[in-house]
Order: C-alpha cells, then structure tokens, then sequence
C-alpha cells in the first residue's frame, strides 16, 4: 500500500514539473534568452581577447597604437600569460627596437584557436549572456523554415577570474561593454528555437 502511494507521489510530481516546463516552441522572452544564452556560451562566441603569437612589437614612442600594443602585452606579461624581451631588429630602414613576445605554458592554458574560423585566436575572458530581449517579430515562414527576428543587449556574466582585473582597463573596456546584437531564431521539430548560426548542428 505504501509502495502504491509512493509511486502515485511520484507520478503527480512529474505531471506538475511537465505542466510547469515552458513549450519549447513557444514565441516567448524567457524561450528566446534560454536560446541566445546557449549560443553566447559556446567557445567561439566567447569574450576574446584576440592576440597572435610569437609576434613582436617595434617601439614607436610617437604612436599612441604602439604604446597601446606594448601596455596591452604588459598586462598579460603582469598575469603570466607571456615572456617579454627587449630585442634589437634589422630592417632595410635600419635598426630598430622592440619587444619579442611568446606564450608561456600558463598563457597556453587560456589561449583558444576558434575551430573553422582561421587566424580567429586569443584569451577567453568569458562568456556573455543576453541582457534584454528589446523586440521580436512574429514568427514567420521563409523558404519553408518558421523565422522570428529577434533584436537583444548582450553583456558579460561569466567573467573568468583572471580576467577581472582587465574590466576598467581602458585598453580593454570595449571588450567588456554592453552590446546590442540582432539574430534569427528558427524553429525545429526537436529542439525548439535555435540560433540561425547554431542551426546545422541540430
């Protein structure tokens, strides 16, 4: 008898949770952020700090791009993320001095190269996450697929331990900045909605 009430228990308990789960297709702001937030979570959505290396950096004390190069390096020099020496450099203009900069073994460990994007490379700060869904159209056909246009403010939520102490550099604050981004949703039998980049992988 008692096993019977248990079970009973149970089966009420998960009609409640199934009635209380949001429809995955339905055209909603909690639907559309659930959807957007998995996107921004992937590595290649990532908040990048897009560097290349080995590289060197010549010093040029009258250009403000240099100096902002060389204080940038410095900032990832002062986390361990690289090796900075100061090196002569022969060129047909002459001679010229800069800095050789390389990766460490603990730079390596948050440096990502972004898979199918060549060249696209750098320090994974962290992740965004949607702010506020401002507007989305109704769903609408288009070449046989339901679309709905969705227009959103992204900003970082998950911001990596390391990475905290860069957010008021002024060298990186656009990096951390609040943005607004637009994206078309599609529909799938499966899934739900889906980001239109996300699309081929469901």
């Amino acid at each position: 008898m008692k096993k019977r009430y248990i079970a009973s228990l149970l089966l009420l308990s998960g009609l409640f949770v199934g009635c209380m789960e949001q429809d995955k297709s339905e055209v909603s702001k909690e639907n559309f952020t659930k959807v957007l937030n998995d996107h921004y979570k992937q590595d290649k959505n990532c908040i990048l700090l897009d560097e290349y290396y080995p590289t060197f950096i010549y010093i040029n004390s009258r250009s403000d791009s240099s100096r902002d190069k060389i204080n940038m390096q410095k900032s990832y020099e002062k986390l361990g993320f690289v090796s900075m020496k100061l090196k002569d450099k022969n060129t047909s203009s002459g001679n010229f001095q800069g800095y050789e900069i390389n990766l460490t073994d603990e730079g390596k460990k948050e440096f990502i190269h972004i898979k199918g994007f060549s060249g696209v490379e750098g320090f994974c700060a962290g992740y965004y996450g949607v702010d506020e869904i401002t507007n989305y159209t109704k769903p609408a056909d288009m070449f046989g697929q339901t679309i709905s246009r969705v227009k959103f403010t992204i900003k970082p939520k998950e911001i990596k331990p390391w990475a905290k102490e860069l957010v008021d550099n002024e060298l990186f604050k656009k990096k951390f900045a609040p943005q607004d981004e637009k994206a078309v949703l599609l529909l799938t039998e499966v899934k739900g909605w889906v980001h239109e980049k996300d699309f081929k992988n469901k």
